[in-house]
């Protein structure tokens, strides 16, 4: 498959792997660094991943969806949008429990909240084991960042 009207080649190989996957039916990452596959079922939308040699990662944020605001949210990397629009009445805190599946350092979710679920909500943070508490304001945003042992708050502001 010719690559921008080249040989579709670096190497010797196309780093593009042929057909589409699933989550998954990804084959390992470890045997497929420097390679892009084609995935039908992220969450968001069917979009391409790269290997870094021991996970496969999204190639560009702005996978988004909009998820109702639940007591328990399970966030599955690659199965996650990595934009979650916090939408619809809320009466109770939310607990994200980001899931190790998939999960590799890097890892960047952007949680979206408007200013209709009220002023503040408190979200919990699960993961491997360890917990926390974060607040999120009304009409706000947060990205977070998964560091290979913590989720680490990236940045936030307010929305105008």
């Amino acid at each position: 498959m010719p690559l921008y009207g080249g040989s579709g080649s670096i190497g010797g190989s196309s780093p593009i792997l042929a057909g589409t996957y699933t989550v998954a039916t990804l084959p390992p990452a470890a045997a497929n660094q420097a390679k892009y596959a084609f995935v039908t079922d992220l969450g968001g939308g069917a979009d391409m991943v790269l290997s870094d040699g021991a996970n496969w990662k999204h190639i560009r944020r702005g996978l988004a969806g909009v998820i109702a605001p639940a007591a328990a949210i399970p966030i599955t990397p690659l199965m996650t949008p990595t934009i979650i629009l916090l939408a619809g009445a809320m009466s109770t805190s939310v607990t994200l429990t980001l899931q190790t599946q998939n999960l590799y350092p890097g890892f960047e979710l952007t949680i979206v909240r408007p200013s209709a679920l009220g002023t503040l909500m408190t979200i919990g943070i699960a993961v491997q084991g360890m917990s926390g508490v974060k607040n999120i304001l009304g009409s706000s945003w947060t990205d977070y960042q998964w560091d290979g042992s913590a989720l680490q708050t990236l940045r936030n502001s307010s929305l105008l």
